[in-house]
């Protein structure tokens, strides 16, 4: 699709990361792809977020030409609707954070040589916390 929204000065494309159109977190895997640079995809989202809590959000596009405009404003709202198509539903994955210290970090590392099935640390603590909810909710 596009290569960038907005044109570098340069004679090379510019850089960026092929992106699903509909976010992957919304159940846009294995949909079209956009390849934007990380400032064309930080204004998409900035859009969709200002569009989530009704804010204006045309000073953030100021200095762009009407056709960079309209294809991050279309990106926007497919990005804005498709949250909003699964915002209830109790499948759809959060990201959450997690800080470990260097103590914690050695603990997983050590878990994940128990558990080799589990092929990252965000997987074992996945299984943590599926474990610990058996164990102690779901009896």
């Amino acid at each position: 699709m596009w290569s960038s929204i907005r044109r570098r000065r340069r004679w090379r494309e510019p850089r960026g990361a092929s992106l699903d159109i509909i976010p992957r977190r919304a159940g846009g895997a294995d949909g079209p792809t956009v390849t934007l640079c990380d400032s064309d995809h930080t204004i998409l989202h900035k859009i969709a977020n200002h569009l989530t809590s009704g804010k204006p959000y045309f000073y953030l596009v100021e200095g762009r030409t009407d056709e960079e405009k309209k294809k991050l404003y279309w990106l926007a709202t497919r990005v804005y609707n498709a949250f909003q198509a699964v915002s209830n539903d109790p499948n759809k994955q959060v990201i959450a954070m997690l800080v470990l210290n260097r103590q914690e970090q050695q603990m997983v590392d050590v878990l994940r040589k128990i558990y080799p099935e589990l092929k990252s640390r965000e997987a074992l603590i996945n299984f943590a916390v599926q474990s610990l909810y058996k164990r102690h909710i779901s009896k």
